[in-house]
């Protein structure tokens, strides 16, 4: 059951190759390479904040059929008003 105001996630079918060991130990490995990390959190929330920018980035449950959320440029907006403030603060 998908919760109102969020989407089903849309995942790729699972690959996985196993590897029984003589030990007993069980070793799942996937074949799908992972693309290369952002190199800041900073780097990371302004691409998303960029392509999809009215999607909700946190989200938290203020009753029992209430949420609160904030979208990716909200939160973009405002880490950079948090940053600008610091910097003026020296």
């Amino acid at each position: 059951m998908v919760k109102p105001g969020f989407n089903e996630l849309n995942l790729l079918p699972a690959r996985v190759t196993v590897d029984h060991r003589d030990d007993g130990a069980i070793i799942l490995r996937s074949p799908v390479t992972l693309p290369l990390p952002a190199r800041t959190t900073g780097l990371w929330l302004q691409e998303w904040a960029n392509k999809t920018p009215n999607a909700i980035f946190l989200a938290e449950r203020v009753g029992k059929d209430a949420w609160r959320s904030v979208t990716y440029a909200q939160t973009l907006w405002r880490v950079r008003a948090l940053a600008q403030a610091l910097l003026d603060r020296n």
